[in-house]
């Protein structure tokens, strides 16, 4: 990107990027899916859905990114449809099964059903594909160093929890 491409005052939404996502469990098990980010504290905003793009040469926050599943484009063993259920407290209460897309969180456990409505939790599954869409954000430019290069360097772990 040139800096010409990014706002000066305002921050700047690039376009979507897609990356594919698969899980392939020895035997179907019931998972759920959260994230860790590896450039903690360098997001320019504080959520359990944004992850940092790193910093600049003078420590600013470039910018931040979210990952999010449209229960769409998520295919796993035989299933003809799949919901994206959460789980706020560890797994303990489960959220009412949606076709709606949601971000993968930090803290938020994220899993998949069959079942429409359901609040039952996750199904045994044993592979999973789904596109990730990842969102990134850009802050302004008179809040940055562009005195050199500046190189997006957001990192993440997506990591499977067994249930």
């Amino acid at each position: 990107l040139s800096k010409n491409q990014l706002n000066t005052d305002k921050s700047t939404r690039l376009p979507p990027e897609f990356l594919t996502l698969r899980v392939a469990c020895d035997a179907p098990t019931s998972f759920a899916l959260i994230m860790q980010d590896n450039r903690s504290d360098s997001a320019t905003v504080t959520s359990d859905i944004y992850y940092g793009l790193g910093t600049d040469s003078r420590r600013n926050k470039i910018g931040l990114y979210s990952l999010n599943i449209d229960p769409a484009d998520t295919s796993a063993d035989g299933f003809a449809r799949l919901y994206r259920t959460d789980s706020t407290t560890g797994g303990a209460a489960w959220s009412t099964a949606s076709a709606n897309p949601i971000p993968i969180g930090k803290t938020s456990y994220l899993g998949f059903t069959d079942s429409p409505g359901s609040n039952a939790g996750p199904v045994l599954i044993q592979n999973l594909s789904t596109t990730l869409t990842v969102g990134a954000v850009i802050a302004p430019t008179n809040h940055l160093d562009l005195s050199s290069a500046i190189d997006l360097d957001g990192a993440g772990t997506i990591e499977i929890i067994y249930l």
